[in-house]
């Protein structure tokens, strides 16, 4: 009679697990066919030569941010939404990452930085930079252009 519990809970858990992997891959396999699609759509535009790196951002709504190279030559972050681009931004005329990183380390104190990436926020192209700190995780919003703080929040870790 245990042998019978034991091993039905074990094909339980089992069972469990095999859901759980199913939804996750299932979820990501969409996000990994969006991403495509976005970099796909860029690819049709006269005056994109090439597409080095889509990611996808999600503020207020849903944004795709891909770094491109124009027809001419230049790097360019360009920000897709809805089937069109909302706005182009060149490289030259924002901060890098490694700008954005270093006023944060400054700013905060800190030694490490989690994440930052590109986005789209309030019709704003924006840098999130997410790190720990006390305990807490952190969001801190700049401009993409000129690093001119936009907002922060965080919250606490579990």
């Amino acid at each position: 009679m245990q042998r019978l519990i034991f091993g039905a809970a074990g094909l339980g858990i089992i069972i469990i697990l095999g859901v759980t992997a199913i939804i996750f891959f299932s979820a990501r396999s969409s996000l990994a066919e969006e991403l495509d699609n976005a970099e796909r759509a860029l690819l049709v535009e006269d005056d994109i030569a090439a597409v080095n790196n889509v990611s996808y951002f999600f503020g207020n709504e849903a944004v795709y941010t891909a770094e491109t190279i124009n027809t001419e030559g230049e790097a360019e972050w360009v920000f897709y939404q809805d089937g069109e681009i909302r706005e182009r931004v060149l490289k030259q005329d924002s901060l890098d990452r490694s700008q954005v990183e270093n006023v944060v380390k400054e700013r905060f104190e800190l030694q490490k930085i989690r994440n930052v990436k590109p986005g789209y926020e309030n019709g704003e192209p924006v840098y999130e930079a997410t790190f720990e700190k006390d305990g807490r995780l952190h969001f801190y919003y700049m401009k993409l252009r000129n690093g001119e703080f936009i907002k922060r929040y965080s919250m606490k870790q579990s």
